[in-house]
C-alpha cells in the first residue's frame, strides 16, 4: 500500500477507512479485544500509525464503523439508493447494524442488545450457525459457506438456517417498528446464503405485522469501501455516535 500511495500523482491524499468496532472513530483508536481479530491494534491510534507509514497527517484519515460504511455505500450506489429511511445489518463473524435517515448514517450498535438468553450477536452471527451445526450433526464445519453447501442434502442444516432466519426476524421486528424504515438491507458473508433463511425471517416479520421490504446488498463487500470514500465527498455525512 505504501508503494502505491507514494506513486500517486494526486496532490491532496486522503484516506477513508471502514473497520469494525468498538473504536473511537474520531480519534482513530481501536478498542477491539477478545474477538480473535485485530488483537495487536488494541489501544493503538490507527490514524497516527497509518499516517506515519504513508507520510500524511492523521487529519487526512477518516474512519467509520464498517456497518455504517456498508450502509453508506449501499445508499450511495446500491440497494438503498433513492430511499430516505434505511436500516442495514451485516451478518458475519459478528453482527453489524446501521441506520440511514435523510442524508446521515449512524452505527446502531445493536450487537450487544439483550436478546433471548444472551445478546443479539450470540444468535445472529457465524458463531451461532457453526456451533449449532456442530451440536446437531457432530461435524465441525469450517465456515458458513461450507455449511450452506451441505444444506442442499441435509434437512438438519436447513432447519438450522431456518431457525437463524426466525431469530433474525424476531430481533429486527422491534427495531423496524421503532425506526419505521422503508427498506432493510442485509449484507455480510452470511447474506450470501439468504435463500436458506430469508423466507423464515420475512415470515416472522409478517407475524409481527411488518411488511418492510428486505433487500440483499447489491454492492456487497465493496460497499464499506465506497462508504469510507464517501466520508470525503460530504454528500453523505457519517457519524459514529447517536443521531441528534
Amino acid at each position: 500500500m505504501q508503494s502505491c500511495f507514494s506513486k500517486s500523482v494526486v496532490q491532496q491524499k486522503k484516506i477513508g477507512i471502514a473497520m469494525p468496532g468498538p473504536a473511537d472513530y474520531d480519534a482513530g483508536i481501536c478498542f477491539i479485544q477478545d474477538q480473535a481479530k485485530y488483537q495487536s491494534l488494541y489501544g493503538r491510534n490507527i490514524k497516527e500509525l497509518l499516517g506515519q507509514k504513508l507520510g500524511i497527517a492523521k487529519d487526512d484519515i477518516l474512519m467509520v464503523n464498517d456497518a455504517a460504511g456498508f450502509l453508506s455505500g449501499e445508499v450511495f450506489i446500491g440497494a438503498g439508493k433513492g430511499f430516505t429511511k434505511v436500516v442495514g445489518i451485516t451478518l458475519g463473524t459478528g453482527l453489524g447494524s446501521a441506520v440511514y435517515h435523510k442524508g446521515t448514517v449512524a452505527d446502531a450498535d445493536l450487537w450487544r442488545v439483550p436478546f433471548l438468553d444472551g445478546i443479539a450477536e450470540d444468535y445472529l452471527s457465524a458463531r451461532w450457525l457453526l456451533r449449532t451445526a456442530m451440536e446437531a450433526t457432530g461435524r465441525d464445519f469450517e465456515n458458513v459457506k461450507q455449511l450452506a453447501e451441505h444444506a442442499a442434502h441435509d434437512q438438519t442444516i436447513r432447519s438450522i438456517f431456518e431457525a437463524f432466519g426466525g431469530n433474525l426476524g424476531l430481533f429486527t421486528a422491534g427495531w423496524l417498528q421503532q425506526d419505521q424504515a422503508e427498506v432493510l438491507i442485509l449484507g455480510g458473508n452470511i447474506a450470501r446464503s439468504h435463500r436458506l433463511f430469508l423466507p423464515a425471517m420475512t415470515k416472522k416479520l409478517k407475524e409481527r405485522g411488518l411488511h418492510t421490504e428486505v433487500r440483499i446488498a447489491e454492492v456487497g463487500e465493496s460497499a464499506a469501501m465506497v462508504g469510507a470514500a464517501v466520508l470525503w465527498e460530504k454528500r453523505l455525512p457519517v457519524f459514529s455516535g447517536e443521531e441528534e
